[in-house]
């Protein structure tokens, strides 16, 4: 009798009827079901029943990487992505998930074959977020979560602390007072703190739900102190923003002027206008923001302007309008970090100009802060003394002919400044000294010698280098002592205040000395075993550069690794152009570019992303220094907020100066040779791939993507090829060095 037609006929009757009313009252309207950004509807197949989305239960799980179960006997569903267990029955609206039960809005069904169950319900069980929005559904799931945004005043930088780094990017907002950070299948964690909204900056966080993305907008009133690229780093699994420092006050303090910074500043550059007579300051790096102004009944101020006057270089400028017969100059005796210094003073008569043989001097009524520089092609140098009037009998041009010196030129350059110009014949250090005379007057004496600055060391597995800088062009000797390498610089005198680094790799000990040839320094590098050294500087030179190699350099070309960095990638676009030309693409077809290049010239080359990735800084400095790598190249388009910003540049990182500066200015020659662009010369930046990874490595900006025409040309086959064969040249070059030296 159990298996009586009458008994089967009743089993699918039934089993027609629960089909029935789970599908009588289904809609075929046009739903959208969106996952980490992705339309889906395809695969779901989704339909609406009594205000409930329902999509098919197997193609879900496959597409969030799920473990999918169907347990006919029992109408059971199981889902376990690993983290999760979920259990549905048919027909019933209760989830189990794991050792707890909920109730959903609907229940699993079976519709023409297939199981179908709540999306929204089942979905946020498996850590989805959801977001309904008419017909379209939007589930994320993030693989982080931030949960604090704070201003850290130690190294003025901002962190984005999370879970782990997800890929992020920088948005082009055109307008300097906001910065805009985006991340990838992110959320703000349920215990999110924002500590970062203060009086100069504002927090705005947007869910962007139909990308998964998460938007971070800081918005100030004044221009927010940030680079780029160059200001980002990551710290373990957070995001640092780096800032420049910014202006925090301006007060009168008895016979001077103060002016404070958030940060360490440089050297303001000072002119003196008329009409109306004005001192224009200059500050490099430094960002305008909220400061605090304390100028009330000043008798030498009687107005003052504060504005951003650049992005690209950035400068800070104080204007400040003076009354007549009042005078200003940077008291270059304090020299507090974070602060720049102004005195008042009078006007001084300049007096007594003369030469001697390495020396120029002249007579100021008072003391003086002048501007000097120098300048190539030909050599000067160059002194500008503010409120200052030439004196009877100072001459218009003296000339000298000695050893050091053509002439000597002077002139008014504008109302209240006179400029000197001292015509050399090489390049040479100076150093102003000043003598007070018994009748009060401040004689100033230019005097011409070469100084030692500073020694640099940088050591790897393979070599030590090493870098000792001039003021000047200097001549010298290296030679082997027992267990040293011995450096005698002619000309050259030792000064009081000289610091020495602490020994690093081969180098076991550093003393200077007098040197034994007579007038002159002598370097005593104590050295441990290493193989040979090569000197990669010609003499005379302002940096003598070697390398105490350790082991012997054997076939370059195959055994030791090339690591080319094309910048951005995959959710970073990197800078984009006026016609929307990503940077990300061109670094990408540069770099491979270049790898066949070097390739088929013989080099074992390897690129952090082949395609379009996006990989974390951290990645690819840990990509790097895992395989050892021989050097690191960074490759990049520019970007700045003018569009007439133009040009290409090289950077290395303050840190690895002596390891670096080599294959940097090998890099910056070809690429000039090759594109036929702005020398934009190379600099000193903490970007972080070149910061960190181990060997020597630099970061080719090779033009501004932001300037028309360069993109037009970024944006041409040939101007790619061509960057990458300088690329690729520059590196060869710098090996060859390394191999023969010199």
């Amino acid at each position: 009798m159990s298996n009586s037609p009458l008994r089967i006929l009743l089993y699918i009757f039934l089993t027609i009827s629960l089909f029935l009313s789970f599908s009588m009252d289904l809609k075929g309207e046009n739903i959208h079901v969106y996952i980490n950004g992705q339309d889906l509807s395809k695969e779901l197949e989704p339909v609406l029943d009594k205000a409930v989305v329902y999509v098919k239960a197997r193609e879900l799980a496959r597409l969030v990487g799920a473990e999918i179960n169907w347990q006919q006997s029992i109408k059971t569903l199981t889902i376990n992505d690993g983290n999760v267990l979920i259990k549905m029955m048919l027909g019933n609206p209760y989830i189990q998930i794991g050792n707890r039960t909920i109730r959903s809005k609907g229940s699993l069904m079976l519709i023409a074959g297939h199981t179908y169950l709540p999306l929204e319900d089942v979905a946020q069980c498996l850590g989805f977020l959801f977001k309904r929005e008419g017909n379209s559904l939007y589930l994320s799931r993030p693989e982080t979560y931030i949960r604090d945004i704070r201003w850290q005043k130690e190294g003025q930088v901002i962190v984005v602390e999370m879970d782990n780094i997800v890929p992020y990017r920088i948005n082009n907002t055109n307008n300097p007072a906001r910065l805009e950070l985006e991340l990838e299948k992110a959320a703000l964690a349920d215990d999110f703190t924002d500590n970062l909204s203060n009086k100069n900056f504002y927090l705005a966080v947007t869910p962007v739900e139909e990308e998964a993305r998460l938007k971070l907008s800081i918005i100030s009133q004044y221009p927010i102190p940030f680079q780029g690229d160059r200001s980002l780093a990551e710290d373990g699994d957070n995001l640092i923003i780096n800032f420049l420092p910014y202006i925090t006050g301006i007060k009168w303090n008895k016979d001077q002027l103060e002016i404070a910074a958030s940060g360490d500043v440089d050297r303001p550059e000072i002119m003196l206008l008329t009409d109306p007579r004005r001192l224009v300051i200059d500050i490099p790096d430094l960002m305008l923001s909220d400061f605090d102004l304390e100028l009330a009944n000043n008798p030498w101020i009687k107005d003052i302007r504060v504005s951003q006057f650049s992005y690209d270089p950035i400068i800070l400028r104080i204007v400040l309008e003076l009354y007549p017969d009042r005078y200003l100059h940077l008291a270059e005796d304090i020299r507090a970090r974070d602060k720049i210094v102004l005195r008042t003073t009078e006007q001084t008569s300049l007096v007594d100009l003369a030469f001697g043989e390495n020396r120029i001097s002249f007579i100021s009524d008072n003391k003086i802060s002048p501007e000097i520089f120098k300048l190539k092609d030909p050599d000067r140098l160059v002194i500008n003394v503010l409120n200052a009037s030439r004196g009877e009998g100072f001459p218009d041009r003296i000339d000298v002919d000695n050893k050091l010196l053509k002439s000597i030129r002077t002139s008014r350059f504008n109302e209240e400044t006179i400029r000197i110009v001292a015509d050399l014949k090489e390049d040479i250090g100076y150093s102003l000294q000043e003598k007070v005379l018994s009748d009060g007057r401040i004689m100033n004496i230019i005097l011409f010698e070469n100084s030692f600055k500073e020694i640099l060391i940088n050591d790897s597995e393979l070599k030590t280098d090493l870098v000792i800088n001039f003021s000047g062009e200097v001549n010298y000797v290296i030679k082997e002592g027992a267990n040293a390498l011995i450096l005698d610089v002619p000309g050259v005198k030792i000064t009081e205040d000289y610091k020495l680094p602490a020994p690093l790799g081969a180098i076991t000990d550093i003393k200077i000395k007098a040197s034994a040839e007579g007038e002159g320094i002598r370097f005593e590098f104590a050295t441990g075993e290493y193989e040979n050294y090569k000197v990669f500087s010609s003499s005379p030179a302002t940096s003598i550069t070697l390398s105490l190699m350790k082991e012997e350099i054997r076939s370059s070309k195959i055994s030791n690794l090339i690591v080319l960095d094309p910048g951005h990638g995959g959710f970073d676009p990197g800078a984009v152009g006026p016609s929307g030309l990503a940077e990300k693409d061109i670094n990408l077809q540069i770099a491979l570019l270049a790898e066949d290049i070097l390739q088929r010239e013989g080099y074992n080359v390897i690129l952090t992303r082949k395609d379009d990735t996006f990989i974390s800084l951290k990645d690819r400095v840990e990509m790097a220094n895992k395989m050892e790598a021989l050097l690191f190249v960074s490759i990049h388009a520019n970007s700045a907020n003018s569009a007439y910003s133009e040009g290409t540049e090289t950077f290395i990182a303050p840190n690895k100066v002596a390891s670096s500066q080599l294959l940097a200015d090998s890099l910056q020659k070809n690429l000039l040779k090759e594109l036929n662009r702005l020398d934009r010369g190379v600099k000193k930046e903490n970007f972080y791939v070149i910061k960190y990874t181990n060997m020597p490595a630099a970061l080719v900006e090779v033009a501004f993507v932001s300037n028309p025409h360069e993109e037009s040309l970024l944006a041409s086959n040939l101007f790619k090829e061509k960057a990458a064969r300088a690329i690729a040249h520059g590196i060869m070059e710098y090996l060859q060095k390394i191999n023969n030296g010199r």
